[in-house]
């Protein structure tokens, strides 16, 4: 489905007060369209009070996959009574066995999850990926793909051990069982991951296949690098290929004797290659090997070209009217008729306010409606 606004999903004070979009079945897919501005998940402080998109069965297998959202994702856990999720699973639910991949193609702002910073319960985790059982055997399998136009971050909580931020499966039980899969996290600017010591970590995770993080992804050619960094202040895990694509060295706020992946890092000196660390390469280039993690560097000694002033947005074609939406989106979609050729269709507010159009492309024609006025702009 298509939203044309937030997306906002809100638990409640009471016990079970969940607000959450679930599959039908345990192999009926989440399947979203465009959200027209912000998703936001936030957990309440009831019991198991959950703001959670994924299934809360036992067994599924379900993909959820998200079209463009025009703002921002927040996941943010309020309390260790409950959590926010997007992916399958319950902690307290019995024997599981939960698939399906997680995918977000594109989202123009940032996103960011918060640890509970209250409560004393044994959840207040936000989290993106399927969530095993805290006493109960798991078997978890599924890709995550998130590509954002603006900063990743992860921070813990300062409730218990368990309000961790964390982009991966798992984090309830030693004992699950991991089947493989993919993670690949591709940043426009920044990814931050900051923990609080003895309370929620922030965690990005593959425990059974390659994790690729990606930051300073609006400069992606070479030789154009942007203000992009990685921040790192808790943990990283993969046991399959860990890297880390990042502007330069100098930009990057990684302190020496950090353990990722089970490895200290310890920087080494500007456009010398190592097994943890390669210059003058993009992603997704470079070589792997001999080593738990690696980072690449666009930097070669070269001076970094400056930035290039943003161009002026392109007039508007003329020969394309844009139909501003004034009435409902039900009432637009019902104007939607077989007979003229195609307009762009955008919503009258996102327009004014943001001056610019984010819109559906329809091959059918536009009847022409007194809820509608035509912008000659």
């Amino acid at each position: 489905f298509t939203i044309g606004r937030d997306l906002i999903l809100t638990g409640g004070t009471g016990s079970g007060a969940e607000a959450g979009i679930h599959p039908t079945g345990p192999t009926s897919s989440l399947l979203f369209g465009i959200i027209g501005r912000d998703l936001t998940l936030t957990s309440g402080s009831g019991l198991n009070a959950t703001a959670h998109i994924g299934s809360f069965q036992t067994i599924e297998d379900a993909q959820i996959l998200f079209g463009m959202i025009d703002g921002n994702v927040t996941l943010t856990a309020t309390d260790t009574n409950s959590f926010a999720a997007i992916g399958h699973g319950l902690p307290g639910n019995a024997v599981s066995s939960l698939s399906g991949y997680i995918n977000f193609p594109f989202v123009m702002g940032d996103v960011t999850l918060q640890g509970a910073n209250a409560g004393a319960g044994t959840q207040g985790f936000a989290q993106i990926g399927h969530i095993d059982q805290i006493s109960q055997s798991s078997t978890l399998t599924g890709d995550i793909t998130i590509n954002n136009l603006g900063s990743i971050t992860l921070n813990g909580g300062t409730a218990a051990t368990s309000s961790r931020a964390q982009i991966g499966p798992g984090g309830q039980s030693m004992t699950t069982i991991f089947g493989a899969g993919t993670e690949l996290l591709t940043a426009g600017v920044n990814c931050s991951l900051q923990g609080v010591m003895g309370f929620g970590e922030a965690i990005i995770t593959n425990p059974a296949g390659d994790l690729t993080i990606v930051v300073d992804n609006l400069f992606p050619t070479a030789p154009s690098i942007g203000p992009g960094a990685f921040i790192f202040g808790s943990t990283l895990i993969a046991t399959g290929n860990l890297k880390i694509y990042t502007a330069t060295q100098s930009q990057n706020n990684v302190p020496t004797g950090s353990t990722i992946n089970g490895q200290m890092y310890s920087p080494g000196p500007e456009f010398v290659d190592s097994p943890t660390e390669e210059w003058d390469t993009y992603y997704p280039s470079g070589s792997y090997g001999g080593a738990s993690f690696k980072f690449y560097y666009k930097n070669n000694g070269n001076p970094i070209p400056p930035t290039p002033p943003t161009p002026p947005a392109p007039p508007p074609n003329p020969s394309l009217p844009v139909i501003a939406n004034q009435g409902s989106l039900a009432d637009l979609i019902r104007s939607v008729t077989a007979r003229i050729p195609y307009y762009l269709i955008t919503d009258c507010n996102l327009w004014m306010n943001k001056r610019r159009m984010c819109a559906l492309t329809y091959s059918s024609l536009v009847k022409h409606d007194e809820n509608f006025t035509y912008l000659n702009e």
